[in-house]
């Protein structure tokens, strides 16, 4: 599990805030327009759009703690609630299905790779499913 401490600055440029009225913790990368992690139920769903080298790094290195991964929504739309994250889980499931339909059978590198992301979209589509009940 993740240890955060909470406080600003804990981490250059990377700070935490205790839970919500949702019940969701999230650890920010350079200000709330940023999740990089959000906790929900215990488990911890990365925000692997990176913005920028720094935001990269950040996202390497919290990937160890993620339980589930996705795309986090636009820099207008930084709702962290379990209902907005399953809506834009599956948004982005369903276009990385349709870039699976339209890649050629020769596109040996890209196809595994969309796959795998489907396959990481589906568990924390479950996941955020099972939390929205």
């Amino acid at each position: 599990m993740l240890e955060v401490r909470e406080r600003a600055g804990a981490c250059s440029s990377v700070y935490f805030e205790p839970a919500n009225s949702y019940k969701t913790a999230t650890v920010y990368s350079y200000g709330r327009h940023y999740p990089l992690l959000v906790n929900i139920s215990d488990k911890w769903i990365l925000n692997d759009r990176g913005y920028s080298n720094t935001t990269a790094k950040h996202i390497s290195y919290a990937r160890s703690y993620a339980d589930y991964v996705m795309a986090m929504g636009s820099e207008q739309n930084r709702d962290t609630t379990p209902a907005t994250l399953l809506k834009e889980a599956q948004t982005e499931r369903a276009e990385q299905a349709e870039i699976l339909a339209k890649l050629s059978p020769r596109a040996t590198a890209k196809i595994p790779a969309t796959q795998t992301r489907i396959a990481q979209l589906d568990a924390t589509i479950k996941f955020l499913k099972s939390v929205n009940k």
